[in-house]
């Protein structure tokens, strides 16, 4: 055997002992997880160093400055990791991927189906690191939009189709709005779509019932979009 098989499968080992027990789907996830990514040493080794972090997440007894959630953050978003990440979130356990369960997002206030469900979750969410990391854009626009949003889920039937319609939008843009240039592929047609509401035609009508905050924040997110489609 030589030294690259050795090495090979010392980290085949290190990951299966890591995973061991572990299923996806039924399956034995190592096995799943070393065949999505080729069997490949340097992505087995990135499995390896993603599946740590999560561990070392779970164990930790806090994270105020937020740093092991940025590690895993920067894991996630490093484009080269793209496939070990997807790979590695086949793994759910209670219904969530490896990140939802690490990091209560900004998820349960964007999808908030009424304002007491809205105002419980932003007061929790107020305590995370990302809120702290990127207050101003909170307060000014996610929050006010999602509070909205809330408002007009709650109304069920009452609200109309053109109201349910812009709700549905700044929920997807809102949800991406970190990355929104590479996640948001239609970004410049979702852009148009909310301005359309803010330019006095047909749609206009539509943020009237919007409070003076809320139009506000919409104009930002207008901003924010079109300055990330000019980068």
């Amino acid at each position: 055997m030589t030294p690259q098989e050795k090495s090979l499968k010392a980290t085949r080992q290190k990951l299966k002992s890591l995973l061991a027990g572990l299923k996806i789907d039924g399956q034995d996830a190592y096995q799943q997880i070393k065949t999505d990514i080729k069997n490949s040493e340097t992505a087995l080794n990135k499995a390896i160093e993603i599946w740590q972090k999560c561990q070392e997440i779970d164990t930790a007894t806090n994270d105020d400055k937020g740093e092991l959630l940025d590690a895993l953050n920067n894991l996630k978003n490093d484009t080269h990791n793209s496939t070990v990440w997807t790979a590695i979130n086949k793994y759910r356990k209670d219904g969530q991927d490896q990140a939802q369960q690490r990091q209560k997002d900004y998820s349960q206030v964007k999808n908030a189906q009424n304002p007491t469900e809205f105002a419980a979750a932003k007061n929790e969410f107020m305590n995370k690191h990302e809120y702290k990391n990127n207050k101003q854009d909170y307060d000014e626009i996610y929050f006010p939009l999602a509070e909205k949003a809330a408002e007009i889920r709650a109304q069920g039937d009452q609200a109309n189709s053109d109201e349910k319609e812009l709700t549905k939008l700044i929920t997807i843009v809102v949800s991406d709005y970190t990355d929104w240039k590479t996640q948001l592929t239609d970004l410049e047609d979702k852009l148009n779509k909310l301005k359309s509401y803010t330019q006095g035609n047909k749609h206009h009508n539509i943020i009237a019932n919007y409070s003076s905050i809320q139009q506000e924040a919409l104009k930002k997110m207008i901003n924010k979009m079109e300055t990330k489609l000019q980068e």
